[in-house]
């Protein structure tokens, strides 16, 4: 299986959608983290067991390390943290970081969207009166693949050299094995928007 660490309900939704609406062979095991910091990841990653998992995804949203010094080193403690796991255990971490956060992620679905305001344009093209809203929105999944608006949309959008973390992996069908061979950093893109969530569609979608 795999197991996807969330920071919140709408990411929660989405996965649970993607899980039970693709039909994914492999279970998914969508962890809501609710909120805490980067310190919460790295204290229940370094819990949690390996047991009958392929790979965990670990999706973060940056808008914390840019406005905040502290949790800056929080993130990079985890992204270090996570390198050195890697590279020794056969349970591969891939950090999917979300610039400047999830509703950046969500804007990208729609085709005519062209980075501004990610608040501004959730209220106006899907009709919620604010935001949090569309963060208790359940059907969050749904929505953003229906119509004109799909996952493939946000990854044609999204560009690898503004994303701050890039992992190299390779997937090994036949023998059920998901390995990361490196993670390239690049903090000094964390004011762009972009997200390396490419990666988990990439292997979620493997059948």
């Amino acid at each position: 299986r795999f197991i996807v660490y969330c920071e919140g309900d709408t990411e929660y939704n989405y996965i649970d959608g993607m899980r039970t609406q693709q039909g994914v062979e492999i279970a998914l095991k969508p962890v809501n983290m609710d909120g805490g910091g980067y310190q919460n990841y790295l204290d229940n990653i370094r819990r949690a067991s390996d047991s009958n998992c392929l790979a965990k995804f670990v999706i973060i949203d940056s808008d914390k390390a840019i406005v905040d010094t502290n949790e800056c080193e929080r993130l990079k403690k985890l992204i270090e943290y996570c390198k050195i796991q890697n590279r020794k255990n056969d349970v591969p971490i891939f950090l999917i970081l979300c610039q400047p956060d999830f509703e950046y992620v969500a804007c990208a679905h729609c085709k005519n969207y062209n980075n501004t305001d990610s608040k501004k344009y959730i209220e106006k093209v899907f009709g919620y009166k604010d935001i949090d809203k569309f963060k208790a929105e359940t059907r969050v999944y749904q929505i953003l693949n229906s119509g004109n608006f799909s996952f493939e949309v946000a990854i044609r959008k999204n560009t690898p050299k503004n994303c701050v973390i890039q992992n190299k992996y390779s997937v090994n069908k036949k023998g059920f094995k998901v390995k990361i061979s490196d993670t390239n950093v690049a903090m000094e893109n964390m004011s762009k928007k972009a997200t390396n969530i490419v990666e988990l569609f990439d292997i979620i979608e493997w059948k």
